[in-house]
């Protein structure tokens, strides 16, 4: 099996993404700036089971979502919150 581009990185990406958001009610997006690795693997070990975390760069998962947008239901219903994170704990 050869290396996989860029390209089929993004498609990946925008399924995943677009299935969680046809599975999910619900939606949190964070921004996760100088948050260290015993953090988030904590949040993660927290929130197992119940949610999933989905990370990546912010022009790619605003490109995803809008691809979702395009091809999703529009009577699907959909609620979203958006928080910033901020904390002082350096790495």
């Amino acid at each position: 099996m050869g290396k996989v581009s860029k390209a089929d990185k993004k498609i990946a990406y925008d399924q995943k993404l677009c299935q969680l958001l046809d599975d999910y009610m619900q939606i949190l997006v964070a921004t996760a700036d100088n948050v260290g690795s015993n953090q988030l693997q904590n949040i993660r070990h927290g929130l197992r089971g119940d949610s999933v975390i989905l990370m990546g760069k912010n022009t790619m998962m605003k490109r995803s979502a809008t691809v979702g947008e395009e091809t999703r239901d529009p009577k699907s219903p959909k609620a979203s919150l958006t928080i910033n994170v901020y904390t002082k704990h350096q790495a």
